[in-house]
Formats: C-alpha cells, structure tokens, sequence
C-alpha cells in the first residue's frame, strides 16, 4: 500500500508537476546523451558550476529507452524515489520493528519534501538511496559477526563471514561521493558509527573491526578521485564558492547569519522552511503543528537509545552533519542541501509515536499522521506550489506551449521566441520535442527586437517582455498582425503572439533610422571638438567582421551626460 501511494503521488500529472524542465536538469539530460552517444563520462564535470558524475549515468541509460524528451530527465528520479520508500521500510524494519518501518516508509512516500525531489532530475535524488544502503549493509554486517560469535544457534548461514557484505557496503561508501556535495556527512556518519561500536559495544567491535576496517579502506580509496579533483580542479569548488557567504563572512568575524542559519534549520521540522519556490512553498516547514513537534521528540528518543542501538548514531548524524551545507551557505534551511537527513527526519517521527505503549494505537496513529501529511503536502504541492509565478518562472512550461504550438505540417515560416536565457532555454525547448518544421530562433526580448520583411511568427513571453521603444516596431503600419495568445495550463498568458510580414514597409522604417551619421576611429581615447573633424565618416550598413551589420541608429529622445557624450552599443 506505501509504494502504491509513492508511486501514485510521483506519477500523477507527470509531466504538468512541476510545470516544466528547469536550467539545473538540463545540464545532466545533455551530460546523459554525450556519455551514450560519444563514451564522454566523468568522475567530475565542469558545468553548471560543477557537479559529481555519478547521476549521469541514469539520465544517460534513460536516453536510451526514451530519446531526448522530458521522460527521459524524469524517469530516473521517479525510480530513484520508490527505491528510497521500499528500502526506508527494509532497512528501518530490520533494525528497529514494522511499526516504525511503516511509520518512516510512509512519510517519505506521501511528504512534499520527499515528493518534490522525486520529481526533478537533480542529481541530490541519489543520496538518500546510497546512505540507507550503506546503513543496509553495516547494520547486516553486524549482525553476522554478532550472530555468528555470539548467537551461532540462530546464524543461518555458518560460511557468511561478512565480508562480501563488507565489500558491498565499502563500494557504496565509496561511490557516495560521487553523488551529491553534500556526501560528505555519509562518512563522516561512518567515524561516528565506529567510535559509537568501540565506546558501548566493544565485542562486537572486536568481532567485526576487520570488516569494518575494510569498509573504510576500500571507501576511501573510491573516494580520492574526487577527493584529489576538489582540492586541485578550480572547477571543484566553484558551487560552493558562489553560495558560501555565511561561512566567509562568520571567518570575518561577522557571525550573525550563520547564527541565524542555524536557527532556521533548527526549526525547519515545524517552525521555518526553504525561502525558495524553486524547491518549497517559499518558508514552509517540513510539517505541520503538531507534527513537526515529532521530530524532536524522536530526536531525543534516538539519543537515548544509542547506547544500547549504536546503528542509531547513523541516523543522529544525518541529522546533524547532514545540514551543515545548509548551514555555511545562503537560503538556509536549503531542502535540497539538507537531503541526507530526510530519512533521518522520518525515523524520528516514527520514534517518537512509537513510544506509546499500546502498540495497535501507534498503527492507528501513525497511519493518520502519514494520511494528515499526504493530504495537506499534496495540496502544497500541487495546488499551492504548482499555481504560483515564480515557480512558474523557473520550471519552464511556457517552452512546453511553445513546442507544442508548431504545427507538424508548418510552411517553413521563421519562428521567434522571446526568453530570459538565451543560452540554455534553446537546450530545454528541444526535450519538449517541437515539430521541426519550422526554424525557431531565440532572442532577449528586453535588449533585442526580431523584426522581418517575410512570414513569420514571434512569441513574447512576459518574462523577457518587449520593451516600449521595440514596441513601436511592431505596429499594423509595420505588417504586424495580434493573434490570440498561448495560454499556460492556470488561465494565464504564456505568450503574446504576433505575425509578422513587414515587406516594403521594413526597409521604409529602416532607411528612417540611417538619417544618424556614423563615424569610424581607431583609437582607444576620443579627441574633443566635433566628431567629424577627427574622426572618419562612414556609410551604412557597418560590416563587423561578416559576423553583424550596423544598419541604422534610433536613438531615445533623452539627455545623454556630457562628460561621456554618445551612446555605448552592445554587439
């Protein structure tokens, strides 16, 4: 029943939550394709300020059975996210009961923090699934070793002597670096569980420290690839250097944001939440009253036990290691950041309602807690979340109108889109998979207009809008034609749509603005006195290298400061 929820909450408007593709995917859907089609992997990639290359593989083995498309960029987070449900419950039933199993299992299935990254392709998906496996295999490396010193009536297979499970276990120790920036606390969770085992449980210690020693060994030897690229690439840390304000300004004796940071993600359980649309209903906690209040109760639960359970000193330090990305870095308490401690968090609540004695009540209770969650996170998610502007304005589902908009059998006419981003908008575009009938070309809407003297087709969005002095060149008297406008899934307007067919009439307007003299100089410092007297005149059109033409100058009517007489243009 858990998994059907998951799956149900992660599969319903597939492709409409979030609206659109945004920047951050596109980096790994374009990375997927290049390691399929030219054998180019990495450990480490450059782009998009740097990022670890493990989760290219899935986009790329994605590419595969899919094409470059938007199902291609979301089918391996919606894999990735029903793994991490089933093993919650696998992993937390093994080591504490079915109640809690069930309880965790079923929070990470129905939360909007959980749900929301399921539904991006982020390469922060991966992590939870690598940490549960790595608490997987040490907790049933522990187990052998204990059942088969102590408890060998109950070791059901005498020739397991833990060492594959060692071997698996340190090989996704290992790999967990290469999936998300924030892999770090993984080993540092590690230390803790082995000085946890050497403080409160020394036999088992003693029985099973050479498995423990080659788990670590073999981690850390995965691991110095990227260990050597962070500390030599310049690339290496250039993400963490353009959010890391707090921990430079705290290391220039200005404190008082990381102080605050760390108040916020203190409270992140029930009082504060991510300031950002782009991953939350902007400071939305992670549940509501009294809710949230489970999470430190469970917290202190866990702290009390670890004594007798040290495999709880994993969790603990999820918890706590585990949001110190948050922490150092702006727009604290980042939910994407903080992702190694989600099923930390959900442990906790399944604690803390674990503790009531009745043991058929804290199935009721917990069932009404996951329901209670499932149903005010989904309104979150998909109502208020998924209706809002700026969430709108980073997951790009006007491009998805756009692409839909072509026809399949168009006259080969131009097609002009206004964007915010020239560069990377193209690139998600073509996974809306358009109707190639028909050439589209991009532009800034708000430094740039698109004008034509045939057929063609130009869509403003109100994100890179026309700007009033543009705006006159596209009136009627310049064959311009308003066609009803595209329209976004909510009622509003994705793009303005115009026709445009300017003819005679373009070549008209453009000989109105060639009534400006243009001169040619070669130096670097202008003389003062007329232009002319020191500088050469010279006629339209200006040739820059093949590459642009200077046809015309309309300037504003407004004054220009003396002190630098002329008007800087822009090529």
């Amino acid at each position: 029943m858990v998994l059907l929820v998951a799956a149900a909450l992660r599969l319903v408007m597939f492709g409409d939550a979030p609206p659109g593709l945004q920047h951050d995917e596109i980096f790994k859907a374009q990375e997927g394709q290049l390691l399929i089609l030219r054998g180019d992997w990495r450990l480490f990639y450059p782009s998009n300020q740097g990022h670890e290359g493990l989760y290219v593989w899935l986009p790329g083995a994605s590419y595969l059975l899919f094409g470059a498309s938007v199902m291609m960029i979301k089918f391996p987070p919606f894999v990735i996210g029903m793994l991490t449900v089933a093993l919650t419950y696998r992993v937390i039933g093994e080591i504490f009961n079915r109640r809690v199993a069930f309880i965790a299992a079923g929070l990470t299935a129905v939360s909007f923090w959980a749900v929301f990254t399921n539904r991006v392709g982020l390469r922060a998906n991966l992590l939870p699934l690598v940490a549960l496996l790595v608490v997987w295999g040490l907790h049933r490396l522990i187990r052998i070793k204990v059942e088969k010193q102590f408890e060998p009536q109950s070791h059901k297979d005498h020739r397991e002597n833990g060492w594959r499970t060692a071997l698996l276990t340190g090989l996704m120790l290992g790999l967990a670096i290469y999936t998300y920036t924030s892999s770090f606390a993984l080993y540092v969770a590690y230390g803790g569980f082995i000085v946890t085992l050497m403080i409160f449980r020394r036999r088992v210690f003693r029985a099973a420290w050479r498995q423990l020693l080659l788990v670590g060994v073999l981690a850390g030897v995965l691991a110095l690839p990227m260990v050597y690229i962070r500390l030599t690439d310049p690339e290496g840390t250039n993400r963490v250097s353009t959010i890391s304000r707090p921990m430079t300004e705290f290391l220039a004796g200005k404190p008082q944001e990381l102080i605050d940071n760390g108040f916020k993600l203190a409270g992140m359980a029930a009082f504060t939440g991510d300031p950002e649309w782009r991953y939350n209903v902007a400071n939305r906690p992670l549940f509501v009253l009294p809710i949230g209040l489970l999470v430190y109760i469970g917290f202190s639960v866990a702290l009390w036990r670890v004594r007798k359970q040290p495999m709880i000193s994993l969790f603990l330090i999820f918890a706590t290691v585990g949001l110190i990305p948050s922490l150092l870095t702006v727009s604290a308490p980042s939910y994407l950041r903080s992702i190694l401690a989600l099923p930390a968090v959900m442990l906790f609540v399944a604690l803390a309602i674990d503790l009531i004695p009745q043991k058929r009540a804290v199935w009721g209770l917990g069932a009404l807690v996951i329901a209670v969650t499932g149903v005010v996170d989904a309104n979150a998610y998909f109502v208020i979340w998924l209706h809002n502007d700026e969430v709108h304005s980073i997951y790009r589902d006007d491009l998805a109108i756009a692409a839909k908009s072509l026809p399949d059998d168009g006259d080969g006419s131009q097609v002009l889109i206004t964007t915010s981003n020239t560069g990377l908008d193209p690139l998600l575009f073509a996974y809306y998979q358009p109707a190639e009938t028909a050439p589209v070309t991009f532009f800034d809407g708000r430094t740039t207009i698109a004008l034509s003297d045939q057929l063609a087709l130009l869509l403003v969005s109100p994100l890179s809008g026309i700007t009033p002095p543009h705006a006159d060149w596209l009136t009627a008297a310049q064959g311009t034609t308003s066609l009803p406008p595209l329209y976004r899934k909510d009622g509003k307007i994705a793009y303005e749509v115009y026709q445009l067919n300017a003819g005679e009439a373009l070549q008209a307007r453009l000989a109105q603005v060639q009534t400006r003299p243009v001169y040619l100089y070669a130096e670097t410092e202008f003389p003062r006195g007329a232009v002319d007297e020191w500088a050469q005149a010279i006629p339209y059109p200006v040739n820059f290298g093949d590459m642009v033409q200077l046809v015309g100058v309309d300037v504003a009517q407004r004054d220009i400061a003396t002190e630098q007489d002329g008007v800087n243009i822009q090529l």
